[in-house]
């Protein structure tokens, strides 16, 4: 139990750091429609790398990121940075105008005074 303890702050203390020196990144993975086998758009999926442990899936730290109230700041760099490339593409490609950016947002988001804007 202490073990686990101490494993728990360890990755607060980690989370805190990796906010600080922007270790976290952005995955995209095509979203193609079943029925006609065509790109409909793309999912964001954060990733963390890490600097000793590599490249960690969300699920190993959002549910971390929401008890410590770091999803708020986390949630926000996502929704930037994926609407941030979106741009990008956009501005490159656009002809993607037409396909669809998914980005997965905590329930603790929504309770933020200013999230909608």
């Amino acid at each position: 139990m202490q073990n686990q303890a101490v494993l728990t702050l360890e990755l607060e203390n980690d989370l805190r750091k990796a906010i600080d020196n922007q270790e976290f990144c952005l995955f995209y993975q095509p979203i193609i429609s079943l029925s006609t086998g065509l790109l409909t758009g793309f999912e964001a999926l954060l990733r963390w790398q890490h600097p000793t442990r590599g490249l960690i899936y969300s699920h190993t730290f959002i549910s971390r990121a929401e008890e410590t109230g770091l999803i708020n700041h986390l949630g926000n760099w996502v929704l930037n940075e994926a609407c941030r490339q979106l741009q990008v593409w956009l501005e490159d490609y656009p002809e993607l105008s037409c396909l669809d950016l998914h980005i997965n947002i905590s329930p603790l988001q929504f309770k933020q005074i200013n999230f909608i804007e």
